[in-house]
């Protein structure tokens, strides 16, 4: 299998439309050719956030939502591929991740907004989409499902650890089998990585995310608050887990401060928030994985950076040491997917997601 694939990732930041054109070589991904980003408006981003908590009508707004992001995401595709002079006909398969705005596996279900049929009739290309679905039928998580893609990308590095730090941040850990092929020994998410910080920091300052960690570099770490926020439930859970923003948002906030009647300066907060993450994300990394890379927006955060060297005491690396950029390696992940699930190719998810067995991933609608 040797071709071009693209993957669309909007991922739990909603900060904006992340485009990858990768270069699939014997079915493994070769390099990337072209990487695209076309930010979302903020009114539609606000539309779409108002899903992630009951509502009256969300069934009807969530379909038109869906709607209107599909033909974003359609036209962002045909710009990109008119920017750098292809034809759709030159793509064997677009893999269209979609926008969470429900994951609970134990009930069987995850939800993305997406109309692949949209996509795949404005784009002329056949699309791939709803990646989770096959595998929480299978007894898995539904995500994360960028550990296998990790894998691929690792290299010689092994044995290493891949953090990507999107909205949530999960981690892969990496290591040799008794073969010496590398193997994803877990994979899972860690917890919130730039998804508090981002609405605390919009609901405070109007700012869709905290410049460089600075606003939080000038609070004061709160221990009370830090020991709260370190008591959920979800940072007490084994692997496999995967979570959501509809789980860790800002009600999850509000709700601690109100709770113990906590009362702080917000840039205080938002200075716990990133030791929150910083704390851990370390805690999910054992001794043995002396390489930390990471990838995802989190890495622009140098505050949170500094904080998790720290913690981890680990010297951390950008992914672009691995030749993939860090803000890439989610779409590319899913464009890579998608040529998987084209071929009828199962993914190895069992030590990632918990899935009973290995199976194919995804939904293709054609052209």
């Amino acid at each position: 299998m040797n071709g071009l694939a693209l993957g669309v990732m909007t991922g739990t930041s909603l900060d904006a439309i992340d485009i990858a054109l990768v270069s699939i070589k014997n079915s493994k991904p070769d390099k990337l050719v072209g990487f695209y980003s076309q930010q979302i408006p903020k009114i539609q981003k606000k539309e779409i956030q108002t899903l992630l908590e009951t509502s009256q009508n969300e069934i009807h707004r969530a379909a038109l939502i869906s709607n209107k992001l599909s033909f974003k995401i359609s036209t962002t595709i045909n710009k990109f591929l008119k920017k750098i002079k292809l034809n759709h006909t030159q793509i064997m398969i677009v893999g269209v991740h979609g926008q969470t705005i429900r994951h609970n596996p134990l009930n069987g279900y995850s939800i993305q907004l997406c109309n692949p049929s949209i996509i795949a009739e404005k784009t002329k290309i056949s699309v791939v989409s709803d990646f989770r679905s096959g595998d929480i039928v299978r007894g898995g998580q539904g995500a994360p499902l960028a550990p296998v893609f990790h894998k691929e990308i690792a290299s010689d590095s092994a044995p290493c650890a891949i953090l990507n730090i999107g909205g949530i941040a999960n981690i892969t850990l990496i290591d040799h089998d008794k073969r010496t092929d590398l193997i994803v020994t877990k994979g899972f998410d860690v917890g919130p990585g730039n998804c508090l910080s981002d609405l605390w920091c919009s609901h405070n300052l109007g700012k869709s995310y905290d410049n460089l960690g600075n606003w939080a570099r000038s609070g004061n770490l709160n221990q009370q608050l830090l020991k709260l926020m370190l008591k959920d439930s979800f940072f007490e859970k084994n692997p496999p887990k995967s979570t959501g923003v509809d789980y860790f948002n800002l009600g999850w906030i509000n709700n601690l401060l109100n709770t113990k009647n906590v009362k702080l300066n917000p840039a205080s907060v938002q200075r716990t928030i990133i030791e929150l993450t910083a704390i851990t994300i370390s805690n999910t990394i054992p001794d043995k994985y002396k390489k930390l890379f990471i990838c995802g927006g989190g890495i622009k955060n140098k505050f949170l950076m500094e904080r998790i060297n720290i913690k981890t005491r680990r010297k951390i690396f950008s992914t672009s040491q691995l030749g993939w950029k860090p803000e890439s390696i989610e779409s590319a992940c899913f464009a890579w997917l998608a040529t998987k699930t084209l071929f009828k190719q199962k993914l190895e998810l069992k030590n990632i997601t918990g899935v009973k067995k290995n199976g194919i991933n995804g939904s293709i609608t054609f052209v």
